[in-house]
């Protein structure tokens, strides 16, 4: 799995990766 585009959970998913 690529790093695809902001998607709405990747935030919530990925919180520390801000």
């Amino acid at each position: 799995m690529t790093h695809e585009p902001l998607k709405p959970y990747h935030c919530t998913r990925l919180p520390r990766n801000k």
